[in-house]
């Protein structure tokens, strides 16, 4: 009964971080070291395997993400909910994330190639009371810019997703037209690392003994962008395989503060839109440290 039993847990636990320790355990609250009035069916036991499967996969794959992370990723949702953005237009804001006393802001602007005057800033303040979402434009009026025409005052989930589509030509030249009225900026001095990424200041070095493994690391990636833009469990397991066409760049970083992470970017078509995108997984505790992305392109 034992060595079937074995085989029913090595086959139905195969996808599972299942290993030897959790198996004999299991086998040894069936050997008889406990006294039970009734002898357990086998069907019983595999109830039991299963669950306790169900909870140590749980465990495995549960998220955790750094305070910027969490924040980032809490505002983004609050402006899906409150002003409809979906994910691949929320690619055309860059977010700025800063603690304040009583919780964290999170700011978003449009990037190049949308006009940052009718995209409007976006905020999110979290505080004791909870989340509250904000735009610049909230007290214009609707039928001023619903309807998806790019030279409204105000552009909302309409003009966004249109900028990103067959309206790009059209909103990338009203975006240099606004730019062209403005005083011209000094542009900020490139980074110093030729190493760094595009989306944190890092370099690269080689993985240690103590460094989690590539392949946790990727599945941890995919379990954040499956949360991040809603995707399946089919399309967030494609993300960087040969099903799914695109590509994903991994390799070893470590930050100012000798923070070493996993940093992956992806390449990736979401809602229509190609996104790139970079994900930082702490090399220690597999925390998800940053998750940033772009429908504007980084050139």
């Amino acid at each position: 009964m034992r060595n079937g039993l074995r085989e029913i847990a090595d086959r139905e636990l195969s996808a599972l971080r299942w290993e030897a320790r959790n198996r004999n355990a299991v086998l040894a609250r069936t050997k008889g070291a406990v006294k039970m009035k009734k002898r357990m069916s086998v069907g019983l036991i595999v109830a039991l395997i299963l669950a306790l499967g169900a909870v140590s996969a749980l465990a495995a794959y549960a998220l955790t993400r750094s305070p910027e992370a969490q924040a980032m990723h809490e505002a983004r949702q609050a402006l899906r909910d409150a002003y409809g953005l979906s994910a691949e237009t929320l690619g055309i804001f860059v977010a700025e994330y800063e603690e304040t006393q009583q919780g964290w802001r999170v700011t978003m602007r449009a990037g190049d190639g949308v006009d940052g005057e009718r995209a409007g800033v976006y905020t999110v303040e979290k505080t004791q009371d909870g989340l509250a979402a904000a735009w610049s434009h909230d007290g214009l009026d609707p039928a001023l810019w619903r309807g998806g025409d790019l030279t409204a005052p105000a552009y909302g989930q309409e003009q966004l997703y249109r900028a990103l589509h067959e309206g790009r030509e059209e909103a990338e030249r009203l975006a240099r037209e606004s730019a062209a009225a403005l005083p011209a900026a000094t542009p900020a001095p490139g980074p110093v690392n030729e190493d760094a990424s595009v989306w944190m200041d890092v370099r690269e070095v080689a993985p240690g003994p103590d460094d989690m493994s590539l392949a946790e690391a990727k599945e941890r990636m995919r379990a954040a962008a499956r949360e991040e833009w809603s995707l399946s469990e089919a399309q967030a397991q494609d993300i960087g395989t040969a099903a799914d066409y695109d590509e994903v760049g991994a390799r070893l970083v470590e930050d100012n503060a000798g923070r070493r992470m996993w940093e992956f970017a992806l390449e990736v078509d979401l809602e229509g839109a190609h996104v790139s995108g970079g994900v930082f997984v702490d090399a220690q505790t597999g925390e998800i440290v940053r998750f940033d992305y772009t429908s504007l392109g980084n050139g």
